[in-house]
Formats: C-alpha cells, structure tokens, sequence
C-alpha cells in the first residue's frame, strides 16, 4: 500500500511540474503571446549586419493579433504580415513573415527570445548564411 501510495505521490507531484514549470516563464512562447497581444509596439532597435537600421521602422506601429496576424501601421501606410511562437532547441522564439516591402521582409526571420519584461521584447537572429546575428527589440508604446 505505502509503494502505492508513493508511486502516486510521485506521479502526482512530476505532472504538477512539468505543466507549471513554464508559466512563471516571462520568455516562453504562452507568456511571449500574452504579451505581444497587449498593447501597440513599436522598433527601439534594429541591428542588421553590424549596422543600425532602427530608422527604417520609425514611427511605426506593431500590432499583435490573438488570429496571429501582425498589422503594422505608419500613417495612411499599413503592412500586415503573421507572427508565431515556438521553441528552437528548448529556446523561445517568434516568427515574423512578411511578403513586402522589402523593409519589412528584413524582419522575416525566426527570432530567438533573449529578453521579455513585459514591456520590452528583446530578439536576435543568427544567419545560417554568413553567421551575422540580427537583432531586434520591441517595446509596448
């Protein structure tokens, strides 16, 4: 009785931790949608190849669809595009795709989660190409 008893126990406590262990997780993909969800985001930087192109998206603004649609509006300009999350060896990452312009189709890329305070949601991308790392940081406006 007291091997069951413990077998249960343990069996118990081993679900309780695995379902739990990533929701305090500020980084990972549940916790990264709920954020990106919240709120209009705009580019504080964006570093591609060595070179600070963080201008190319000023006075942007990112929004974040629970449909996974990502719309992004500057003006009368509007550019919509799709956005995921996922893992990539047990890393949280959000995917970016967007057909045009081509400014734009700089962003498309699977982008590693270094950072997400809730109000800033800092990325980075190593080419597979030439090893450059991208990166890439939003914040909540």
């Amino acid at each position: 009785m007291n091997t069951k008893l413990l077998t249960f126990l343990f069996l118990s406590l081993t679900t309780l931790i695995a379902c739990n262990k990533n929701d305090d997780d500020p980084s990972s993909p549940a916790q990264l949608s709920t954020v990106a969800t919240s709120g209009t985001w705009r580019v504080t930087s964006f570093i591609e190849d060595n070179r600070d192109q963080t201008s190319t998206f000023t006075g942007y603004t990112f929004t974040f669809s629970a449909n996974n649609a990502v719309t992004v509006v500057k003006g009368s300009s509007t550019v919509v595009g799709s956005w995921a999350t996922g893992t990539d060896n047990s890393k949280s990452k959000l995917v970016l795709a967007f057909a045009s312009p081509s400014a734009f189709e700089e962003l498309s890329e699977d982008w590693l989660v270094i950072e997400n305070t809730g109000t800033k949601i800092r990325l980075q991308h190593v080419s597979g190409g030439n090893g450059d790392t991208d990166y890439l940081t939003f914040e909540r406006n």
